[in-house]
């Protein structure tokens, strides 16, 4: 996760319960993600905080017990190979781009977001968000 890597890479940190590490830049980064989406649609917005704020808890707690030069170098291999299968995947079957290549807020905001979405379409939920999308879509 791009959280636990911020946590090796910039150490402002303040310890708060014992295996949470408060990166002043990981929040700032929380609170850009959080704030958007609900500046999108404030259901899914709000709905999008569990998997944010999941992920976040996830790092701390990976960060936590392999605060080394070692937990580094494995958190930047897990990087390195999951980019390296996105951009394959990418390329091998969907024959496109990824979307990183046309744009940085595309990639890394609208994607996990649009991921969620699927998830609340898929079980019927928000018909009339759905349906505005759906709307650009064709456009």
């Amino acid at each position: 996760s791009l959280f636990a890597l911020l946590n090796y890479i910039l150490h402002i940190h303040y310890y708060v319960p014992t295996f949470l590490f408060v990166n002043i830049v990981t929040i700032i980064l929380i609170m850009m993600y959080i704030i958007t989406y609900v500046y999108i649609d404030i259901c899914s917005g709000l709905l999008m905080i569990v998997p944010v704020i999941l992920v976040y808890f996830l790092a701390s707690i990976y960060y936590y017990n392999f605060n080394t030069f070692m937990g580094m170098i494995v958190m930047i291999t897990i990087q390195i190979m999951s980019w390296t299968f996105q951009i394959m995947g990418h390329i091998a079957w969907e024959k496109n781009s990824p979307a990183f290549i046309h744009s940085f807020v595309q990639a890394f905001i609208m994607a996990p977001y649009f991921v969620l979405l699927d998830i609340i379409f898929y079980f019927g939920c928000a018909r009339s968000l759905e349906k505005k999308l759906r709307g650009y879509q064709s456009i």
